[in-house]
């Protein structure tokens, strides 16, 4: 029997947050993860990256399994440092069963643990981030 992984779109800041907290990129610089280059482009001017600079789509793969347990998206400058804010940036991750997408917008098919109200509230969302993300993981 198949089972079939859970997805939930989640907003940008949670993705980011799930990203640092697993600590995949260091993770990945340590030798945990092997770093595939999908594509790979000349940036476009309006990312205002320095002349050189290549946009590219990374796969990190468990070096166990072969499986792919987070996208990221990173500029790399031509001295091959990353650009932009010196971080990849996450697109998905893979945890514990359940793949993290990206999603911008309305619309969050968020975590149950994430939920938040929406609306007269909306002025505490911020701190909620905040603690959320510093929660997560624990």
């Amino acid at each position: 029997m198949t089972t079939i992984p859970f997805s939930a779109r989640v907003e940008v800041w949670e993705l980011r947050c799930r990203f640092n907290r697993g600590r995949y990129w260091q993770r990945q610089q340590a030798g945990e993860f092997t770093a595939l280059v999908g594509k790979s482009n000349p940036a476009r001017p309006a990312a205002n990256q320095p002349p050189g600079t290549f946009s590219q789509e990374v796969y990190y793969l468990d070096r166990r399994t072969n499986v792919e347990v987070a996208r990221v998206h990173q500029y790399v400058l031509s001295d091959g440092s990353i650009g932009a804010s010196g971080r990849p940036d996450p697109k998905r991750l893979h945890i514990n069963g359940v793949t993290y997408r990206m999603h911008r917008g309305q619309d969050v098919d968020q975590d149950p643990s994430l939920r938040f109200p929406v609306g007269p509230l909306r002025s505490g969302y911020i701190l909620w981030r905040k603690l959320k993300c510093f929660t997560l993981g624990r």
